[in-house]
């Protein structure tokens, strides 16, 4: 009865916004039976559901997380529970396209890190039962699976860390690029940016491109418009609005160039 609320106000949010209570906005393309029945049913077992239990396997379990989750799913009966309820999200592929973002691992199934944890460490008790009755020592079992932890997740994140820095570099130098073009232009207070599509201030400079970004859009406005610096999409009439709009704030332009920096802010004139 308890999740019995949050669903029946999901349900009646995805009916208001796509029309089908089962729906939701995320999954909405040109009607519920395209969303959800999109390609063919290998094509979502294949790059959906079979794929997202290989990125889990990857970026959650490991070698050692593995065997420890085959080890503990069937240890009791809160396990068996935990798995049937991981498979069952992973079955839910099976009827939608939607693959997610796999830059950082399976982002649509990271909530499954918690049961699988759990049954991880069943699973890791089973298998140090296992050990000691093999003869081999609790202290020295440790000390392999801390070592190989350590070292292996060690590397593995220091190497994902490194790639989330340089994408990270990319909004870092074009924001900062924006902050020093309207310092440099005379701008003390607040001005009004107009910019190109974000993807394509990016995918146009050579070094960014190589490294690329799931960021596609600019950061949004406060609310209340009270940002220093508002980025505004430099549409047709974008401008004058602007202008009429904040006639306090001065105007600048980023503009795409061939060479290095391959960006420059300038001020627009009046």
């Amino acid at each position: 009865m308890g999740v019995a609320g949050p669903v029946v106000l999901f349900a009646i949010h995805n009916a208001l916004v796509t029309g089908h209570p089962f729906v939701p906005a995320r999954f909405y393309m040109e009607g519920p039976a395209e969303a959800f029945f999109k390609g063919s049913l290998w094509d979502r077992f294949g790059a959906n559901t079979s794929y997202n239990l290989f990125m889990l396997a990857v970026w959650f379990l490991g070698p050692l997380g593995l065997i420890a989750v085959a080890g503990g799913v069937l240890a009791n009966r809160l396990t068996k529970l935990l798995g049937l309820g991981v498979l069952a999200m992973l079955l839910v592929g099976l009827l939608h396209d939607n693959h997610g973002l796999h830059i950082v691992g399976p982002i649509h199934y990271s909530e499954c890190a918690v049961p699988l944890a759990l049954i991880a460490v069943h699973g890791l008790a089973r298998v140090k039962g296992f050990a000691a009755r093999a003869g081999l020592r609790p202290e020295r079992f440790a000390s392999l699976v801390l070592a190989a932890l350590v070292v292996g997740l060690g590397v593995f994140n220091a190497w994902e860390a490194l790639a989330l820095n340089r994408q990270a570099r990319i909004q870092t130098t074009i924001y900062g690029a924006i902050e020093k073009g309207v310092a440099a232009g005379g701008a003390q207070g607040r001005a009004v940016v107009l910019v190109p599509k974000y993807a394509d201030t990016w995918e146009l400079h050579p070094p960014f491109e190589k490294i690329g970004s799931w960021v596609f859009e600019w950061r949004r406005p406060r609310p209340d418009l009270a940002d220093r610096i508002l980025i505004v999409r430099d549409l047709p009439g974008a401008g004058p609005a602007m202008r009429t709009r904040f006639p306090d704030r001065p105007q600048f332009r980023l503009t795409r160039v061939d060479q290095p920096p391959y960006f420059v802010v300038q001020p627009v004139a009046d």
